[in-house]
């Protein structure tokens, strides 16, 4: 029997307010908001580890304070409220104060009907605006959990969509080597024979990047002042949203080639596991941030398709030689040279190791070779 595997994705509504209808939403927002704090607080006197010990603490309590308010939202807020205090203390800082209000809903909370383009929350119903995005969403996907967000006075809804997709038998594997410029991929068939290897521009980081130092210049050149001028500060926010959505739309592009290629080849992703990896200074954030965001619009869109992706570590991918195993003498930063096979590419040479790995934690799970 195929096994069927969840594939879950978000989608971001903003409600159409008319004659003042979102106005028990927003109220409701800024309720959660100081329950919310109210949690953060006890957590943080009493140095509470469980949801349990949460419960016990607040919930009579938040009964007293709040009547109104459906009890089912309380238990929503423990494992946020939780992992708000875990996350501040683990990082030394103090205190924390929740500033943006809003709401977690589980699916019995809400109704959602895409084809009215409606929402019922709590008995009020309300329209959305549901954009070309949303159309996806009609076919096959379920809604489970989803969040009211109260931002700049509009009501906005982040509902997660879950699809069962049937997984797909691999016939190979491909190796992802992520750099500054490019996207290096080689695919390997059972018998580690190389189906394919190429070398794919990327862009995105650089525009990224590009946009950060830019930013930087401005905020060097005036200080700690200009937060307090409009002009400068409107600069500073445009690059910055720029630096993520250039980045973002050449990250989507990529990533479609690389799973179609995936696709003809029946290849399952070998990727290199970034877990653990910290940034030493803002340029260091950017690069980590891409790729990350990179492996994640990979792995999901080719979980659409059927196809697992397999993190591997990227440990003496570039330094060894993925035919005989011998170390790798450096000619420039991008030719290496093995005694035996002569001279490489560093990026094919990262692909091409990152996909015997993934070959070989694929093979060790069981999968049957073909004949």
């Amino acid at each position: 029997m195929t096994p069927l595997i969840p594939v879950r994705l978000a989608c971001r509504f903003r409600l159409d307010e008319g004659n003042g209808e979102a106005q028990p939403l927003k109220a409701l927002c800024k309720v959660s908001q100081n329950i919310l704090q109210y949690m953060v607080n006890i957590a943080w006197k009493h140095d509470v580890k469980t949801r349990e010990q949460l419960r016990r603490l607040v919930y009579k309590e938040l009964r007293k304070l709040y009547p109104n308010v459906p009890a089912i939202l309380i238990p929503t807020l423990y494992s946020k409220a939780l992992g708000i205090v875990k996350s501040a203390k683990s990082n030394g800082g103090s205190k924390p104060t929740i500033k943006k209000p809003f709401v977690i809903l589980h699916k019995q909370m809400y109704k959602l009907d895409l084809e009215k383009s409606t929402i019922e929350v709590l008995g009020f119903k309300h329209p959305i605006n549901a954009g070309k995005y949303a159309e996806k969403f009609k076919d096959g996907w379920n809604p489970k959990e989803a969040t009211l967000h109260l931002r700049r006075g509009k009501v906005w809804i982040n509902v997660v969509f879950e699809k069962l997709v049937e997984v797909v038998k691999p016939k190979a594997v491909m190796g992802i080597d992520l750099n500054l410029k490019n996207l290096a991929i080689t695919v390997l068939d059972f018998k580690g024979k190389v189906l394919h290897q190429e070398k794919l521009p990327f862009k995105g980081l650089v525009k990224a990047l590009t946009h950060k130092i830019l930013q930087e210049r401005i905020q060097k050149k005036y200080g700690k002042s200009w937060r307090f001028v409009k002009g400068i500060r409107k600069t500073v926010s445009r690059h910055g949203f720029r630096q993520h959505s250039r980045c973002l739309a050449e990250i989507h592009l990529i990533a479609n080639r690389i799973v179609s290629l995936a696709e003809k080849f029946q290849a399952f992703l070998s990727i290199e596991n970034l877990k653990g990896l910290r940034a030493d200074n803002d340029l260091e954030e950017v690069h980590l941030w891409a790729y990350r965001k990179q492996q994640f619009v990979l792995g999901y869109k080719a979980l659409l398709k059927g196809l697992r992706s397999l993190p591997v570590s990227a440990k003496g991918t570039s330094s060894k030689c993925p035919i005989c195993n011998r170390r790798l003498k450096q000619k420039t930063y991008e030719e290496l040279v093995c005694p035996k096979h002569g001279l490489m590419h560093r990026d094919l040479v990262a692909s091409w190791n990152i996909a015997k790995k993934g070959l070989g934690k694929l093979l060790r799970c069981g999968v049957p070779v073909p004949p």
